[in-house]
This record gives C-alpha cells, structure tokens and sequence, in this order.
C-alpha cells in the first residue's frame, strides 16, 4: 500500500505573533513570510555523498522516490522500534531531505498559486501548502538537532548525515530485554512524552494564530484524556508524583504564555527523567569505532558536529531555564517540582542554577546567589612543585555569587526570550542583577588573571579568558554567556593541562561523541516521530484516487486482499 502512504512530520518552534490574523489566515495556518523559509529546488546541483543512493539511482526524481520507500520503511512500518536501528534513522535524515525537496518541486505552481491569492486561496493549494510547511518544520528540526539551520548548505547537511550514519553502522549494538514493569515505563512515558509535546505543538500553534478554535479544543481534550491515563499506569514511580496531579497543574494559570512555558518545562523533564529511570531497550556503543575508515574531512566532519553537539545543549539548557524563570513568575511551583525530582536522585545536568520566584529573588544576598549556582569551576590547582594554589571560601562564594547573576542577566538579555519573560527590563531591575549592588572579594577578572599567571596564559581579565576559549572551541560566546558555561572552562583547563587541545586521538574522539550522538540520534528520533502523522485522503488524492477508500478498493483489487477502510488505517497506525 505504499503508493498511499504520505509522511508529514509536524514540529514547531515556538515564536510570538503580536498582530491579529483574520479568521481566513488562521484557517490557512501558513503566512506568507513562511514561503521564503521552504528554499529553492535547483535538482541538477544536489549531490548526495557516494554510498548513499545505490549506483543505478542517477536522477533527481530517481533518488527522491528511493528516498521515499526508506522514509516508508523508517518511519512507518519501523516506528514502534527506532530507538534501535539509530544508523537507519540518521541516514534517513538525508533521504528526508530529498523527499522534501521533491515534494517542494511537486509544488511550485501551488506556492505561486499561494503567494498571488493570499490569503484567499484554493482548499487543494491551501493543503499542499499545509503539507509543505508541516514538512519543512520537521526539515528545520531535524537540522537544528545537529545545530544545523534551514540556510545551512545542503551538501553540508548531507555529508553530516552520511558520517554520523557510517559511524553508527559500526556501534556495537546491545539489545536489553526488560521486564513486566520495565516495558509498563517505556511504553507509558513515551505515550506521555508524546501528548506533552502534542499539547505543546497545539498551544504554540494557538499562539502563533495557526489553529482554529474548535480544532485546538479537540486536539487538546484529546491528548489531556492520553495524558491521565499514562500518569495513571506510571504512578508507581516517585519520579512521576509531582506530574500525576497534572489536571491541577495545568489549570494554574490559563495565559497562553503560561502553557507554553508549563509544556516546554514538563518535556525537558520528561527527558531528565526518561535518561535517569526508563531503561532503553537499546545501546549502541561506538567508542571502539574505526576511524581509519573515515576520511581527513570526514574526521573534520566529526570533530564539528562534537563542537556543535554542546552548542545545542546549551541552547537546550538557556531555553528550559528561561521557562522555568518564567514559571516561577507566575508563582508556579517548578523549583519544587525540580527539588522533589533531585530527592528522587533524578539527576538535571543542564541546570546551572537554582532559580526562585523574582520576589524571592529581589531579597537574596550574596550567599544566596552563590548558593543557587550549581556548575563546577576550576577552584584549585596543583603547581610544579606539588603545591596546591586554591581560592579561600570566601573567593570562591564572591565568584558563585557573580556566575548566578551573570547566567540570568544573559538569559533575561536574549532577544529570543523576550516573548517569553513579561515586561522584561522590569524584571530585570525587580531582580536587582546589578553587579554593583554587591561587595566581591574576588572579581571575575581576578578569576581570569588568577588562571592566565598559573597557565602562562596571555589573559588579564574575564573577556579576554573568553576570547581564548571561543578561539579554542569555535564558539562566539559573550563573558556573560561563557560564566553560565563554566563546564566547559574546566573541560578548557583539562585539555590544556593533558595537552590534547591541539591533537587528534581517534579513540577519545568516539568516547567524546558516543553520548553526544547517542543524545542527537534519540533528539531527532523525537523530532522526527513525535509529530508522524499520514494524511492517508490526501496522499490518495495524490496518487490519482478520489478517496481513501477507493485506494484501499484498489489495492485489494490488485493484491487479492480483502481490507475494509477501518482495517486499512488501523495497519497505517490510525
């Protein structure tokens, strides 16, 4: 039945519209600055890296509908079991990328047709537009997963693609039989992942004047009643007791800002939690990979993409933080929520700091601040002699104190948070984020200075710390941006220190990047399955039939099956 498949992906990124849209732009659900962001199709300059498309596949539309049979078998027929073949599904990533492209030259008439009568346009082209803004949404997530963008070059992104795939196909791969209690977990949290972020896609969809009233109403009733019942098949767990009053959660506060940031908060911590208490049902290891198998600029490929693994996680980590800020605000308990799961030995990496509602906030002291601040940083240091140079207790609260403020004056500062943070310069000032209201003993530049005079470094104060370690890691961070990064200052002291900032040990790199494409093949799996959803009347229609159910008469007719419609859709998962 394959000619009645259609795969849309849906997975938006949350932005805030201020103008109001009128009720024929909101049923259309694409704007015409969304165009610009589809790309343009030139077939003849694509050029995938050898070994990804058979030998007898030359031409575009060749490649497209091979592209297409492996995205069938990936991500529909394969579905229930991608988090175990993450080699298939990171190369078909590459072959997404074709099949877009190819639904987007399949198009160009309809995009024209879009942009000369918007917004009273047609209910064919209205659907395909649909179609391929549902189609680039996933193209975009999957590529920012990588750190990769919709303007990154395409033989970029392929080569990525390629590399990470013939690096995975050499994992060993470990497959992990779980038992009653152990699959009753995997199987409710991600049922419960799943209608978090589908809630979340609704409310940013409403946000953004993309959704019709009674359609977001449906949606949402429909994932609430999925919700309850897998809290209700999970709550034997502690890690979930917090979440398992979510109907009371949820009502706390009905402003659409609220619900965003209450969703974006409930999914990354559905993520900590699923790493610290779901068993997977597979690992793939490939810290024993052989890199003489890879090109000089495959391993340059590699090395980025390691680069770039721990520049989204950042993001990742600014962005939960800045909802769970946000939160607060509205005087919600995520600081209880987050110690409840800490009790429960779930373990938040990305949390630089332990954030307060901003009236607390307004009253701390500089012990308060230092108290908040959670991420390491190079205290001591061991000289020639064997001497031991370490800052007093006192240094050490003063430079704490001064990360805190700096982590969230860089939060409160982004321009992509605004939408988020209300009346943000206020809260800033309510905050009382200035650095000259406190006395430190030990300055940031003191720090730098303090690290430059041991290392025979060529630094004098925190900017210039900064300017070494951007040089070092390709990385644009601002001093204020790098203080909320202090991991990665002791990763800087430890490469200088072992002498491997400049050399290329082919085992450390596959230890290095084992748990950051572990992460980005589980984040693109996410990006890529949670929203799969087959429009099966509009991919009929595209395959010349007049419904749904005259493609399943056919298909029956040609095969000697005997599918019934409701047969038929149960088998495509509907």
């Amino acid at each position: 039945m394959k000619k009645i498949f259609l795969i849309i992906f849906f997975f938006i990124i949350t932005t805030a519209y201020s103008s109001e849209r009128s009720e024929i732009e909101v049923k259309n659900g694409v704007f015409l600055k969304d165009i610009s962001d589809f790309g343009n199709i030139n077939d003849k300059n694509i050029s995938p890296p050898e070994g990804m498309f058979p030998s007898k596949y030359k031409s575009f539309p060749a490649k497209a509908n091979y592209a297409q049979e492996k995205l069938l078998l990936t991500f529909v027929k394969r579905k229930n079991v991608i988090d175990k073949i993450p080699a298939q599904m990171i190369l078909s990533m590459g072959y997404f990328e074709f099949f877009y492209l190819n639904e987007l030259k399949k198009n160009l008439n309809k995009i024209e047709k879009f942009k000369k009568n918007y917004p009273n346009v047609g209910v064919n082209t209205r659907k395909e537009i649909q179609k391929i803004y549902s189609l680039n949404s996933a193209r975009k997530s999957m590529r920012e997963a990588l750190g990769f963008t919709l303007k990154s070059d395409l033989k970029d992104v392929l080569d990525t693609y390629y590399v990470l795939y013939k690096l995975f196909e050499q994992g060993k791969k470990e497959i992990f039989k779980l038992n009653k209690e152990e699959k009753l977990l995997f199987k409710n949290h991600k049922k419960l992942s799943k209608h978090i972020v589908s809630n979340l896609r609704l409310y940013e969809k409403k946000n953004e004047q993309r959704i019709e009233d009674k359609k977001f109403e449906k949606g949402i009733k429909k994932n609430n009643k999925q919700i309850l019942i897998a809290l209700r098949k999970i709550n034997f767990h502690e890690a979930y007791s917090d979440f398992s009053n979510f109907e009371n959660l949820l009502s706390h506060n009905e402003n659409l800002n609220f619900k965003i940031s209450f969703y974006k908060f409930t999914d990354y911590l559905l993520k900590e939690i699923k790493k610290n208490v779901v068993k997977k049902r597979s690992k793939l290891n490939i810290e024993n990979a052989d890199f003489t198998k890879f090109t000089e600029k495959e391993i340059v490929i590699l090395s980025n993409i390691s680069k770039e693994m721990k520049k989204v996680s950042k993001k990742k980590s600014d962005e939960f933080q800045i909802h769970y800020l946000n939160l607060e605000n509205y005087n919600f308990p995520a600081k209880k929520i987050i110690n409840n799961l800490e009790i429960s030995n779930i373990n938040l990496d990305a949390l630089n700091m332990k954030i307060d509602s901003p009236d607390k906030m307004r009253e701390w002291k500089i012990d308060d601040w230092a108290s908040a601040w959670t991420k390491s940083f190079p205290t001591e240091i061991l000289n020639d002699q064997g001497k031991m140079i370490k800052l007093n207790d006192e240094d050490i609260t003063s430079i704490k104190a001064q990360l805190s403020i700096e982590h969230i004056s860089s939060l409160i500062s982004k321009e992509e948070f605004a939408s988020v943070i209300n009346e943000n310069q206020k809260l800033v000032e309510d905050l009382n984020l200035n650095n000259e209201s406190f006395k430190f003993s030990f300055g940031l530049d003191n720090y730098a200075k303090f690290l430059g005079d041991f290392y025979n470094w060529d630094v004098s104060n925190y900017s210039e710390l900064t300017d070494l370690a951007n040089e070092v890691y390709n990385k644009n961070w601002s001093p204020e941006e790098y203080a909320s990064a202090y991991q990665d200052q002791v990763d800087l002291i430890n490469a200088f220190q072992s002498g491997d900032i400049n050399s290329f040990d082919a085992a450390s790199l596959g230890a290095a990047l084992g748990a950051d494409l572990q992460d980005a093949a589980e984040v693109i799996a996410a990006a890529s399955s949670a929203g799969v959803t087959v429009d099966l009347e509009a991919a009929a229609e595209g395959a010349g039939f007049d419904s749904f159910a005259s493609a399943v008469a056919a298909y029956n007719a040609q095969y000697g099956t005997n599918y019934t419609v409701d047969q038929a859709r149960a088998a495509l998962g509907q």
